[in-house]
């Protein structure tokens, strides 16, 4: 997998990953499974671009399962002023909501601004169990973590980051940078 997005029309909304955006529904989740990705995933814009995310595997998902997935994937997201909401930037995925997470594990470096994660940067209303990264993260900003940037009522089991994690910033952790309403 390699994808090189070099330019974005001004306002733009990004879907980056080897599936930009998975979508299920609260009756039947979108499931992805015993898949291993190798590559890199490199966002930059010379425009203005609103928002988007960015990840290895799957930029967003919603309403899904994934198990046994390993990204090795190195994903750089230059925002670069650019960007003028936030992206979202993680080795696994960008943002996972009301998802369950089994057995996955990101091999790859993530590098960006803010809102970054080893899996991913965010987790809402979902469960992580048995997970994993060892990529390095670097950003300059907040909400910066090892596993993932941002968990919200969120259960996380059985999962663990060895990957060095830095930023000029705060809100930041080796494992999770903030977590809201979930447990560990």
């Amino acid at each position: 997998l390699t994808v090189d997005y070099a330019t974005a029309a001004s306002g733009e909304r990004l879907y980056l990953g080897l599936f930009g955006q998975v979508e299920g529904t609260p009756e039947k989740h979108a499931v992805i499974q015993n898949l291993t990705v190798t590559g890199s995933v490199n966002a930059a814009s010379e425009f203005s671009v609103y928002s988007g995310y960015v990840a290895g595997v799957v930029g967003s998902a919603r309403n899904a399962e994934l198990s046994n997935v390993i990204s090795r994937v190195n994903v750089t997201a230059d925002e670069n002023d650019t960007f003028t909401g936030s992206i979202p930037v993680g080795g696994l995925a960008g943002v996972m909501i009301d998802t369950t997470v089994t057995n996955c594990g990101n091999e790859g470096d993530v590098t960006g601004v803010n809102n970054l994660g080893g899996l991913c940067y965010e987790l809402y209303s979902g469960t992580m169990t048995g997970c994993y990264n060892t990529g390095r993260i670097t950003a300059t900003g907040t909400y910066v973590g090892g596993l993932m940037g941002y968990a919200k009522q969120a259960t996380i089991t059985n999962a663990y980051s060895t990957g060095d994690v830095t930023t000029e910033k705060t809100l930041m952790g080796g494992l999770i940078g903030v977590m809201e309403k979930s447990s560990l």
